[in-house]
């Protein structure tokens, strides 16, 4: 909605200054290529620097999966 209207930009800063961004149930839908897009640069922004918690069923060696790209690096 916010490349529809115009507050895309605004919205990737207002999720990077989120004191804590709680994501619930991740990987229970597949990704877009531009939901998958969003998810990292929304998490790159926040590495080290601001508290994230994901709630999934999936482990973390699943997570690559889920993305559906093996280049991207894991934490």
């Amino acid at each position: 909605m916010g490349r529809a209207d115009g507050t895309y930009k605004k919205q990737l800063e207002k999720h990077s200054r989120t004191e804590l961004l709680i994501i619930d149930d991740w990987g229970m839908s597949p990704l877009t290529d531009m939901a998958k897009r969003d998810i990292l640069e929304i998490m790159e922004d926040r590495h080290n620097v601001r508290s994230t918690i994901i709630s999934t069923q999936y482990p973390v060696s699943e997570w690559h999966r889920l993305i559906d790209d093996l280049t991207l690096p894991m934490f």
